[in-house]
């Protein structure tokens, strides 16, 4: 990963978050989350990538954890972008990595 974009990527991931918690399962903002996820996910699962999303998605779930957003809606569009394209290798890789975090 390029340094520039390690130093933004906690920091843009987390504002993609707080965008998709908040706006329609539609829209554009979700459809770059996938995207985004999934080329995340097609990394090697040892890959400094793969680690930092872990440790993200880790604090944001443990944070303010009987925060409505993290409880209902962070869990149900996880769980929306893990049943899209089901048969995939990428979204098979990513509901391998969130099963070890999350339990939906």
């Amino acid at each position: 990963m390029p340094k520039q974009l390690s130093n933004i990527f906690p920091t843009y991931f987390i504002y993609l978050y707080i965008f998709i918690c908040i706006h329609n399962a539609k829209s554009v903002v979700v459809h770059k989350m996938r995207t985004l996820l999934s080329s995340i996910c097609t990394h090697d699962a040892k890959s400094v990538v793969v680690h930092k999303m872990r440790t993200l998605l880790s604090s944001i779930c443990t944070h303010n954890a009987k925060s409505v957003v993290v409880h209902t809606k962070m869990r149900t569009l996880l769980s929306s972008i893990c049943i899209h394209n089901a048969k995939s290798v990428v979204v098979h890789t990513m509901r391998t990595l969130l099963s070890s975090i999350f339990v939906f």
